[in-house]
């Protein structure tokens, strides 16, 4: 005889008293999709809610089937999905959305005024279709309070999505931010450098946007970014005198990862980042792809806390 398979709050516990893992999350988000009719939704989400604070919460990221069936469609028809296992999503996920969902103007007005992104801590929104003006109206959102990483790279956002993220209105917690492969150019490193929401950010990626050396001066001379563990400035153009500013600035003491590959740097900026007294916590530094020649590797093998830092060291002997 074929036993009936757990549902609803039986098949709650099974999952939620195993080891967190990616497996166990789709099974819940499953079990939420398949609720019976004769039992409470709301006391199965109570339950999960409970339960799920042990667990970490980039497991806890949107079902792709989630997006597509349910929340993007909501927006469509201007009536944002008030289904209540939203409440257990920490990972807003909504990288590479198809073009009859990408985060236009309008839909991004009405993601904006969604009570479930109170729950959200991270938004992934690579390749999503958002530009300046989408950008602006998820920024202004009230619902944001809780968000501390934030990723837009790789869309069309200019200076202008750049301002958007520096003025929102109610972000206090970003701690990570991705707007990598976009045209915020120096202008926008400006907006972001000196803005109040980057007070606590640990983690910046500004890799491919278009910045020279003054936004390198502007990053060295922002206090707000003392928290900064990880800056990303590869496959942009800051040269010696940015990276000479970056380097010499006390409020980036307390990096631990550094990246700037093809940055046009050379035996100046090799130099001033061997002889750096604020380089003291780095544990990893990539400068592949610049044009540092024998003073510049001379200066760095001879620190040897940086040498072991480097990505990709030259090969033994090569250094004097």
């Amino acid at each position: 005889m074929i036993q009936n398979q757990p549902q609803g709050l039986e098949r709650l516990r099974a999952v939620l008293y195993e080891p967190p893992s990616k497996a166990g999350w789709m099974a819940l988000c499953q079990t939420f999709d398949q609720w019976p009719q004769d039992q409470t939704l709301e006391v199965g989400v109570e339950y999960a809610q409970n339960l799920l604070d042990a667990w970490p919460d980039h497991l806890r990221a949107s079902p792709r089937s989630w997006l597509l069936m349910r929340l993007m469609p909501s927006l469509h028809n201007d009536q944002p999905d008030p289904w209540l296992p939203w409440r257990l999503i920490k990972h807003l996920n909504l990288n590479g959305l198809p073009p009859r969902f990408a985060l236009s103007t309008l839909l991004s007005r009405r993601l904006a005024n969604w009570p479930a992104l109170q729950y959200i801590q991270t938004i992934s929104a690579r390749s999503s279709g958002l530009q300046d003006t989408s950008l602006s109206c998820l920024m202004g959102s009230a619902w944001l309070k809780s968000l501390a990483h934030l990723d837009v790279g790789r869309n069309r956002i200019s200076e202008q999505g750049a301002r958007a993220i520096a003025r929102a209105p109610h972000i206090q917690a970003l701690r990570t931010l991705d707007v990598s492969i976009t045209s915020i150019g120096v202008k926008g490193a400006q907006h972001l450098a000196h803005a109040l929401t980057m007070t606590g950010i640990e983690v910046l990626n500004l890799s491919t946007t278009g910045q020279r050396p003054e936004a390198a001066r502007e990053l060295a001379a922002a206090p707000n970014l003392r928290a900064l563990r990880r800056l990303d400035l590869s496959h942009n153009s800051i040269g010696d005198d940015g990276a000479q500013a970056l380097v010499s600035s006390p409020y980036l003491s307390r990096l631990e990862d550094l990246r700037l590959n093809r940055n046009h740097i050379g035996d100046l900026g090799a130099v001033a980042i061997a002889q750096s007294p604020f380089l003291k916590h780095l544990k990893h530094l990539n400068l592949d792809g610049n044009r540092i020649g024998y003073d510049g590797q001379r200066a760095l093998g001879k620190n040897a806390h940086l040498k072991a830092a480097l990505e990709h060291p030259p090969p033994s002997g090569t250094i004097p």
